[in-house]
């Protein structure tokens, strides 16, 4: 028998099991039965990687129909976290919500005060709230610099002794037209609002709650995929990044009005 024989015969009884372990896999069994924990000589590995190397040329649409399965597995798994997320929202009330958390449409938004983005388009989700049956939460995302950690757990701490003075504070600092970058900045914005700085920061400080708020927002941001804001979620829809029409939450709801 040749080498060459000799190395196909052996691939063949290796891969024979390999193969059937894939092909369960595919069917949509979590464990293989077939034993595969044989090991493949560096010879065989390298002839196996020319098999398959040499599949995929000839069949490249494997590779589209691979990144197509991809794809709908991400989406449907960003859909899944999207509905247990608004689930919790729902329910949580360390979450800054305007409207009512049980309302027929939802808007998530992660924002950062210094995120320029983010006060263009506060406008128009004013107008969504006055127009639409709709609750906002507001996910404190602060991305963008140290100030704008503290600019959050400042926020949280506000919304916890009264929402109104959070919704104040968050209309100045999300109307301030330059960088949000000194504690002073903070201390006046809160003052302006009606809040007693000193009494509010020390609670920013000190809650673990308010913390572990901040720590679940980014987590939250992390299993969602935003990689900056700011990002929307429409009834399940995902925005990214700043928009300019009213039109492109007027479509959502559109789709999701029956």
């Amino acid at each position: 028998m040749s080498a060459h024989l000799s190395l196909r015969s052996r691939l063949g009884r290796k891969l024979a099991p390999l193969t059937l372990s894939l092909l369960t896999l595919w069917g949509g069994a979590a464990v293989a039965e077939e034993n595969t924990s044989e090991v493949f000589n560096a010879e065989e590995q390298a002839a196996i990687e020319q098999i398959v190397r040499n599949y995929l040329i000839t069949h490249p649409e494997i590779l589209v129909d691979t990144a197509r399965a991809l794809e709908q597995a991400q989406q449907e798994q960003q859909q899944e976290l999207i509905s247990t997320a608004i689930d919790e929202l729902r329910t949580n009330d360390m979450v800054p919500v305007r409207g009512k958390r049980d309302a027929k449409h939802y808007l998530i938004e992660f924002y950062d005060v210094n995120c320029g983005y983010c006060k263009v388009v506060r406008p128009l989700t004013h107008r969504l709230a006055q127009e639409e049956d709709v609750a906002i939460f507001y996910i404190e995302f602060p991305i963008l610099s140290e100030t704008s950690v503290k600019a959050a757990a400042l926020g949280l701490s506000l919304y916890q002794q009264d929402p109104k003075l959070y919704f104040d504070y968050q209309e100045k600092v999300m109307t301030y037209k330059g960088k949000i970058d000194s504690e002073d900045q903070l201390r006046e914005f809160i003052t302006e609002a009606g809040g007693d700085y000193d009494k509010i920061a020390a609670k920013a400080m000190t809650d673990i709650k308010i913390q572990r708020a901040l720590r679940a927002n980014m987590l939250l941001g992390q299993n969602l995929g935003v990689r900056g804001t700011p990002f929307f979620i429409l009834d399940g829809e995902v925005i990214r990044g700043a928009i300019n029409d009213y039109s492109v939450f007027a479509d959502i709801l559109k789709r999701h009005e029956n």
